[in-house]
């Protein structure tokens, strides 16, 4: 009678089965709570990145009369587009290798902090490489402000995949690990490169939180930021000061 009452009570607690285990109920009951959580969590993750991917590339009335606005508070030019105005800019990320007679975007310019400068939205049709272009389009603001001089092509950016072989230039190195442990600095002139970062703008680049998110391209009399999503009115005096406190930073003896 025990015997009995004893496989009764032991099959009770026998709650799964895979092949020849067994587990308890307590162990399958804990199994399936994981799974369910693992499932939301990767359901909230691909709502998360919809949303976001949602906010980059969306952008209300309200936010483009701002930046009309803004420019006009501040006595700056707007213009709705202007066609060639991305051309000076290709030959390097976010832009195309070669362009002629792209639009800019909620193109404004003006002067700040005693410098020129120029903003506006790249918009990059993506075909994905098939020969039939798809409906996705990236966006880009673009921040760029006038340098003492113009120097050879200087980017600095976080570290990308096979750098070494398709960086686009020489990929440098300053000797400084917290410095080359964050960013990638690839140029055409190492010399140059080295004589515009060691010093006070690598310093600043690995203290400033701004800097982690903001890719920086000096070339053709410029310096150069973007991100991608939409041109936003709250965007443009922050990067316009990121820029500006970068070129603080840079030696005099970089512009000879």
């Amino acid at each position: 009678m025990s015997n009995e009452a004893d496989q009764k009570g032991s099959s009770r607690d026998i709650g799964l089965v895979i092949g020849q285990r067994e587990y308890s109920r307590r162990t399958a009951l804990l199994a399936l709570g994981g799974a369910c959580l693992l499932f939301i969590a990767i359901f909230g993750g691909v709502i998360t990145l919809i949303v976001l991917g949602k906010r980059r590339t969306a952008r209300n009335d309200e936010e483009q009369a701002d930046l009309v606005k803004l420019a006009q508070t501040r006595h700056w030019s707007y213009s709705a587009s202007k066609s060639g105005a991305v051309d000076r800019y290709s030959g390097a990320d976010p832009f195309p290798t070669a362009s002629f007679n792209v639009t800019a975007w909620d193109y404004i310019e003006g002067r700040y902090r005693g410098r020129s400068f120029a903003c506006f939205e790249y918009r990059d049709k993506n075909n994905n490489g098939h020969t039939r272009p798809q409906d996705k389009q990236q966006y880009f603001a673009v921040f760029a402000i006038a340098t003492a001089a113009s120097i050879p092509r200087v980017v600095i950016r976080e570290h990308k995949l096979l750098d070494g072989v398709f960086a686009g230039g020489e990929v440098v190195e300053l000797g400084d690990s917290k410095f080359d442990g964050k960013f990638r600095v690839v140029t055409s002139d190492v010399r140059t490169a080295r004589e515009v970062l060691e010093g006070r703008l690598a310093h600043f680049l690995t203290t400033d939180s701004r800097a982690q998110d903001a890719p920086l391209r000096f070339d053709r009399g410029e310096l150069i930021t973007w991100y991608e999503g939409r041109l936003r009115p709250d965007e443009v005096l922050p990067h316009l000061d990121f820029l500006c406190d970068a070129l603080e930073r840079v030696p005099e003896r970089a512009w000879h």
